[in-house]
């Protein structure tokens, strides 16, 4: 009579692991999040790590030029900003997501990964659509000269199946008309200024600390205040 619970205890434990497992799961796929941030509704699924400067440092972050003829010998550390050399003569701004080492392939900003496993290290200064960024449910985007906004609860993220490019699948990008949105957006990977004011779902917030990009207005207090 026992052998006959034997599957019965036996998935029963199995369901048990996969619920302790959960947290350690989503700790490394779901990433480090925002500090300040609680739960909220409309926090994201991310598949992959995700990354933020830390908003409790009040000091204005590092700013390194990144020569692709000479660059940089020194680690590279979460936060910095870096203002590339494009060969047109030209210059991007790229943040930091972690520390980055010299001998890591992905130690040049221009060049993401195309690996699943490997997390991306930078975020460029940009309100365009980029491949290689995680967005989350509601962000904003521009694509080809049309503003776009992500639907889905799960993110959109870099070499998985959610990447998706704006204007090709409209259950994930919806195409949004500019004339209905306050011109000042808050964009997830734009560096803003101290003092830079922005619009967030509804509300204006100011900028509290410069150079920083990916945090949410509404959660990240250290970062904006809302007016």
């Amino acid at each position: 009579m026992f052998q006959n619970k034997r599957p019965f205890f036996l998935i029963a434990s199995l369901f048990l692991l996969f619920l302790w497992s959960l947290p350690q799961i989503y700790g490394y796929w779901g990433g480090v999040l925002d500090p300040d941030r609680k739960r909220l509704r409309e926090e994201a699924i991310l598949i992959g790590r995700w990354y933020f400067n830390d908003p409790k440092d009040t000091d204005a972050p590092e700013v390194i030029i990144f020569d692709p003829k000479n660059p940089p010998k020194e680690t590279i550390e979460s936060g910095t900003v870096i203002i590339y050399q494009n060969p047109d003569g030209t210059t991007t701004l790229y943040t930091a997501r972690v520390n980055i080492n010299p001998k890591d392939p992905d130690f040049d900003p221009t060049k993401p990964n195309k690996d699943f496993l490997r997390p991306m290290k930078y975020a460029e200064d940009t309100k365009e659509y980029r491949s290689f960024h995680h967005y989350r449910r509601q962000d904003y985007t521009w694509h080809k000269g049309k503003l776009y906004q992500w639907l889905p609860l799960t993110g959109h993220n870099p070499n998985t199946v959610t990447q998706i490019e704006p204007g090709t699948n409209p259950s994930y990008w919806k195409e949004i008309d500019p004339k209905t949105q306050p011109e000042n957006l808050w964009f997830r990977h734009v560096v803003y200024m101290a003092g830079e004011k922005v619009s967030y779902q509804g509300k204006i917030y100011e900028a509290i600390l410069g150079g920083r990009s990916g945090f949410i207005p509404s959660s990240s207090v250290r970062v904006w205040k809302e007016e």
